[in-house]
């Protein structure tokens, strides 16, 4: 099992809404939300360098800290990342807020090392029809890859 690190990420609210994230865009900014489980969702902006260090540097299930001017760094997971089916470019991405003393459901990547004895042996081909195992714990004590 591969550890987590500790992720932080500064945000800042946002105030244009709507059709009008295009401009943001524009100028390196991708629009975003923060929800949760009887929480109030908060529109907010990242800054698009810093959102993709981030894509590159944490896994899907990493626990993101989000720091929102000056606020208490909220624990979240990335939920859906939104694309440009063209372009492939970041349009939208939504952070879930969770509690770090409750239980989470989470898929966890499958990560396959060394060889099967089979295929040095005999020349065979593994095959790896599963990829992702859904796993339940704390959120601190969910792997980023099992190996």
């Amino acid at each position: 099992m591969v550890q987590k690190t500790k992720v932080e990420l500064k945000v800042s609210p946002r105030e244009v809404l709507g059709k009008k994230v295009k401009a943001l865009r524009r100028e390196g900014v991708i629009p975003a939300n923060v929800y949760g489980h009887a929480l109030e969702s908060v529109a907010i902006q990242i800054s698009k360098d810093d959102l993709v260090h981030l894509l590159h540097s944490a896994g899907r299930n990493e626990i993101v800290y989000l720091r929102l001017d000056g606020e208490e760094a909220r624990p979240t997971f990335l939920r859906q990342i939104q694309r440009n089916p063209v372009t492939d470019a970041i349009l939208h991405v939504d952070f879930y807020q969770i509690s770090l003393k409750e239980k989470v459901r989470m898929e966890v990547r499958l990560l396959v090392v060394g060889t099967a004895p089979a295929e040095q042996t005999h020349g065979g081909t593994l095959l790896h029809s599963l990829d992702r195992i859904a796993v339940e714990g704390l959120p601190t004590e969910i792997p980023s890859v099992i190996e």
